[in-house]
């Protein structure tokens, strides 16, 4: 290797001072963790030993050391326990970046291309291994700091994310991770225009997690994300009853399955087929996509969806049209089960149905009526005024 790692490891101590300077200046909260002069110095030391070391890996194309990467967690162990929260750790983690590129750059002559994108090469490959070291170094070091639900929620925050240190902060919390997770989103409605608080979102985590084991947490006031061991389909109606219960809101569910170490897949899978789901009090069931594979593309082709959203419009200014198409779908278009749930004659059933034909042109016992009507009816209920809708 040529001049550029020479210009480098002399300016080694430089660049760690002035990459200290700049998380310090930029961050007060990573300031704040250096409560003495050597605090400050420890993270000097830190950043010039480990731009060192990045050094002597890339001469022989090798990665960091199981000793290194216990080097940078502990590290960030020692932030979290000053109390260093996850979003500002990532700033760090940025501007870190940012300086290292910087430092390439200035240092880096017209001769020196081919040892520049080897040492780019390097990084990319294996600083996100020192990313991770740090950032579990981080979640274990805040764990005196946080309740143990939050500890758990801190989990499903991760795996909503996609993040790959969630695994580190399972089993640095001695939470079991299944091979599988069965994905749970459940929206309220109406949505809050504030974040839950009657009662707390908080009460809802630590039921799901007493009641159900599920860790769960709340990207949005109006969405929960839990996580069940996946085969146990049977415990998802009972999780989404609990979550409806508790806010006193209608929920509604849906689910996906995916592999605990790549789960943001089925959290975006689950997260669809809840927004197509009816809302109900008490539901008894968690649709998964193959249940709702018609409503979930429909919901995707804005102009089919708006074609059938017309359709549903013109049966709700009826006599409980939609209610009644939704009834008679439900009951496979049986007279009878249909009027008993509706609470009606047979005979007032019948004028129902013939009116939805007057009134869109589609016979309701068709095949078309089937397919056109039951997906108008489902999309028209996933998102009407919660007056307007009728568990039966």
């Amino acid at each position: 290797m040529g001049d550029l790692f020479d210009a480098l490891r002399r300016r080694a101590g430089e660049n760690g001072e002035r990459v200290v300077e700049l998380c310090t200046a930029e961050l007060p909260e990573y300031d704040a963790t250096a409560r003495t002069a050597a605090d400050r110095d420890r993270m000097v030391e830190f950043a010039v030993h480990i731009r060192r070391r990045t050094l002597d890996c890339v001469a022989v194309d090798e990665p960091l050391t199981p000793d290194d990467l216990a080097l940078v967690t502990a590290m960030g162990a020692d932030r979290g326990r000053r109390g260093l929260s996850r979003a500002v750790h990532d700033q760090v983690l940025a501007l870190h970046a940012t300086a290292t590129l910087r430092e390439i750059h200035e240092a880096c002559s017209p001769h020196d291309l081919d040892d520049a994108m080897h040492m780019l090469a390097w990084l990319a490959a294996h600083s996100p291994a020192a990313q991770r070291a740090y950032t579990a170094g981080l979640l274990s070091g805040q764990q005196d700091l946080i309740s143990a639900a939050e500890r758990v929620r801190r989990y499903a925050d991760l795996l909503v994310a996609g993040d790959p240190v969630a695994g580190d902060h399972a089993r640095s919390i001695d939470l079991p991770v299944p091979e599988r997770y069965l994905v749970v989103v459940v929206r309220v409605h109406p949505q809050p225009d504030h974040d839950l608080g009657d009662p707390a979102a908080d009460e809802v985590l630590d039921a799901l997690w007493r009641h159900h084991r599920a860790p769960a947490t709340w990207p949005t006031a109006a969405e929960l994300v839990a996580f069940l061991p996946a085969g146990r389909d049977e415990l998802a109606p009972a999780l989404a009853r609990s979550v409806a219960e508790i806010t006193g809101r209608e929920c509604a569910a849906g689910s996906a399955t995916g592999p605990a170490g790549a789960i943001d897949e089925a959290v975006a899978l689950a997260r669809r087929v809840s927004r197509v789901v009816r809302p109900r009090t008490a539901p008894d069931h968690v649709p998964t996509l193959g249940d709702v594979a018609v409503e979930v593309g429909v919901a995707e082709l804005p102009d089919v969806d708006r074609w059938l959203r017309g359709i549903a419009a013109h049966l709700a200014g009826g006599p409980e049209l939609v209610v009644t198409l939704d009834s008679y779908y439900r009951n496979d278009m049986s007279r009878a089960r249909t009027a008993a749930s509706l609470n009606v004659h047979p005979r007032t059933l019948d004028y129902r149905l013939r009116r939805v034909h007057e009134l869109v042109g589609i016979d309701p016992h068709s095949t078309a009526g089937i397919r056109v009507l039951g997906t108008a009816v489902s999309r028209f209920l996933a998102d009407a005024p919660g007056g307007y809708r009728r568990d039966s």
